[in-house]
């Protein structure tokens, strides 16, 4: 990939990296999630910074952002895994130094008291079979 003598943009890589990249290493339906997190989200908040520029502030700006636009924690912290994936494969080939947002502390998803809630508010049965409770 290349963007002739300019250097690459978020935008230009994370668009790179789903067609090219992830498309090949995930399910029909998570592809499809990560189109639309990066279609959506972040190449209108993040798109525009060169890629080698891109600062952990500017990840902690666009969680802050997506929070206070009432977006759940837990898709704040899909993004930012979608972002980090993306970031790590750029670092291999050294198109940039570093992945920042291996520096910003992953957007946390609180859990209801009790541990992890289960589908359809089924407890986990045994063998692997779900019971209700």
């Amino acid at each position: 990939m290349t963007s002739g003598d300019r250097p690459l943009t978020v935008e230009q890589w994370v668009m790179f990296w789903v067609d090219n990249i992830a498309a090949r290493k995930v399910r029909y339906s998570t592809l499809a999630a990560y189109r639309g997190y990066i279609v959506n989200r972040i190449v209108p908040s993040l798109g525009r910074h060169r890629l080698d520029r891109l600062q952990p502030e500017h990840l902690e700006t666009f969680y802050r952002k997506c929070e206070g636009q009432g977006l759940a924690a837990a898709t704040v912290l899909q993004m930012h895994r979608v972002l980090s994936r993306a970031l790590k494969v750029a670092v291999q080939p050294g198109r940039i130094p570093r992945n920042v947002a291996t520096l910003v502390d992953a957007p946390s998803v609180k859990r209801p008291e009790g541990g992890a809630a289960h589908a359809g508010g089924r407890s986990p049965g045994v063998g692997g079979r779900r019971v209700r409770s």
